[in-house]
């Protein structure tokens, strides 16, 4: 998928070099871009609203309300597809559920660099702004909107980035002064 300055989205086959179609965003700028997990939607986040566009027909399925601010910071399916985390560092993360289209909950985490990871199973998202260390958010558990989440005591406060090991059990947290900490995660009680 691809989008430019003329308001226009194109998916492609890259392999035959070919269009499968095209989608007018009214003049929108895309700000960030993210296939689902199965590639059976692309997700288009701009100033105003995530669009999710089927890639097996090539039609707008939906459109989402994005944060205030748009979709600067934060597109991110995880990775079973329950979940897409949409936001920009002063309107927070929202959190959709792409198939049924409701909306899991707000997350106010606000500051500058918004930046989020969903672990493999797709049901804990850590979140972190600079300067304000690391959270970790319980998706299953949300409710009314207000989804639980546990503070990490984190070793340095500029985490611009996080990555999960594909068994959930090490979190790689990426500072801006360079440094890259190693976290691990215990079993769950449950």
């Amino acid at each position: 998928a691809s989008a430019g300055l003329d308001g226009v989205a194109h998916l492609w086959n890259w392999q035959t070099r070919t269009q499968l179609g095209e989608l007018n965003l009214e003049n929108l700028l895309v700000y960030r871009m993210q296939f689902s997990p199965d590639d059976a939607q692309v997700a288009l986040g701009s100033q105003s609203d995530v669009r999710l566009w089927s890639t097996v027909d090539a039609s707008l399925t939906r459109r989402l309300a994005a944060p205030t601010g748009g979709v600067q910071q934060v597109l991110l399916y995880a990775p079973s597809g329950r979940y897409l985390a949409v936001g920009n560092p002063t309107g927070g993360l929202q959190i959709w559920n792409p198939v049924s289209m409701l909306e899991t909950g707000l997350i106010e985490l606000t500051g500058a660099q918004l930046s989020a990871d969903f672990a493999p199973e797709g049901d804990l998202l850590v979140a972190s702004t600079l300067g304000e260390g690391g959270v970790v958010f319980n998706l299953p558990e949300a409710e009314n909107g207000q989804v639980p989440r546990g503070e990490l005591s984190v070793p340095g406060r500029a985490i611009f980035a996080w990555e999960w090991t594909d068994d959930s059990r090490v979190i790689l947290l990426f500072d801006a002064s360079g440094q890259v900490y190693v976290m691990g995660v215990g079993e769950s009680a449950a």
